[in-house]
């Protein structure tokens, strides 16, 4: 039998952001997804908490834009 008192509290969710054109919060995102896209990162395999570079890379892309390169 279980004689434990538990004090669990609610949830505390992020708050509900519209996007909507010419709101703030659109124009962060944007301005971040435009930072994001103009550059080039190489992604290394982490192998035991390690990071490990081989010189065989793939190429990660843009699923709208196959010839926009984001990261190796």
């Amino acid at each position: 039998m279980n004689n434990a008192i538990y004090s669990i509290q609610n949830p505390d969710n992020e708050p509900i952001m519209s996007y909507a054109p010419g709101c703030h919060e659109r124009a962060e995102l944007e301005k971040e997804l435009k930072r994001i896209s103009s550059e080039t990162i190489e992604i290394p395999l982490i192998i035991n908490s390690r990071p490990v570079r081989t010189g065989t890379t793939g190429r990660v892309v843009l699923p709208h834009d196959h010839a926009h390169l984001l990261a190796t």
